[in-house]
């Protein structure tokens, strides 16, 4: 494990999937679910990882996850891992609605450590982390004038170097 490591959410992170039509072509259609890719997110997905590894952890269903990985990465880019909702711990929160939970815990079993990872993820209360490795994006829905992800390529690669357990905080 030379490069650190960019674990990125999917659903309102890097896209959005709807089954309503929201005024515009989707970027591609599974099992019904119209896809709408986030601007930027090719370009974003090229460029960090040229100098971070870079993994998926996604509240979904792993046919689902599988499916958009394959239509969004295909063979350009090799993932370290996928973690699904599989992965994610049940919980209730404080609105009595259930969340799936992303507890940290899961990437250290696989062998990285806090300093060596950050999280991408448009909902950081679901991330469970001892330590100030998320970063949070804000929910994309399928607008075309959302420049997201441009900002964050260049936070995440002026981290280049930095110990990661910390990485919101710089």
């Amino acid at each position: 494990m030379n490069k650190k490591l960019v674990v990125l959410d999917l659903d309102e992170t890097l896209l959005h999937a709807c089954h309503e039509w929201i005024g515009k072509k989707p970027s591609f259609v599974i099992s019904n679910a119209m896809i709408h890719l986030r601007p930027g997110v090719n370009d974003f997905i090229e460029v960090i990882s040229k100098h971070f590894d870079i993994a998926i952890w996604t509240a979904s269903y792993g046919l689902y996850a599988k499916d958009i990985i394959e239509e969004l990465f295909g063979t350009k880019t090799s993932l370290r891992f996928v973690l699904t909702r599989e992965d994610c711990d049940l919980i209730t929160e404080s609105d009595g609605y259930p969340a799936f939970e992303k507890n940290t815990q899961k990437i250290l079993d696989l062998g990285w450590y806090h300093e060596d990872f950050i999280i991408v993820d448009d909902k950081p209360h679901l991330i469970k982390s001892k330590h100030l490795n998320v970063i949070e994006v804000s929910p994309y829905y399928g607008s075309t004038t959302d420049t997201e992800l441009f900002g964050l390529k260049e936070r995440i690669l002026s981290l280049i170097g930095t110990d990661l357990k910390y990485a919101n905080k710089i």
